[in-house]
């Protein structure tokens, strides 16, 4: 075996060209298997919490027990989430940055258009309202029990 056969080959793995990538939907396809491999485990730790919690309530083992099936649940949920929160964020970095749109630079203000103001625009129940029968002329009179003003 000769040291130029393995120096090209080291050179061939040491090289700084890029590795070629792989697709976008292989890397989304990996990300959501191992979100859900996270979940499964996640779950099974809240399975085997909530289990122990039953075997505790049916034959009163003991506080440490409890502890213990506690500690695991919350294990579960914790490694669930992780394994969540971890798929969004790959998918959020996996997805680039989108470029920033620039603003144009911002128009005259110093002078405002000069616009007529509208037409008023007359009530809906305008028509209705003149319909209605006038009464005599109300007063803000307390009118007494006994039929005194």
């Amino acid at each position: 075996m000769s040291l130029d056969t393995v120096g090209q080959l080291v050179a061939q793995h040491s090289s700084s060209t890029p590795v070629p990538r792989q697709n976008k939907a292989e890397l989304e396809r990996q990300i959501v298997r191992t979100m859900f491999r996270w979940i499964t485990w996640g779950m099974i730790l809240l399975g085997i919490g909530v289990l122990m919690i039953v075997f505790n309530k049916s034959f009163n083992v003991g506080g440490w027990l409890k502890f213990m099936a506690s500690a695991v649940s919350l294990a579960g949920v914790g490694v669930a989430t992780a394994g969540l929160l971890r798929a969004m964020n790959e998918g959020v970095s996996l997805s680039g940055k989108k470029e920033v749109k620039r603003l144009s630079s911002p128009a005259d203000t110093k002078s405002l258009p000069v616009r007529e103001m509208p037409a008023a625009v007359p009530s809906v129940t305008e028509h209705t309202t003149k319909l209605l029968p006038v009464d005599e002329t109300r007063t803000n009179k307390v009118i007494d029990s006994n039929g005194r003003e």
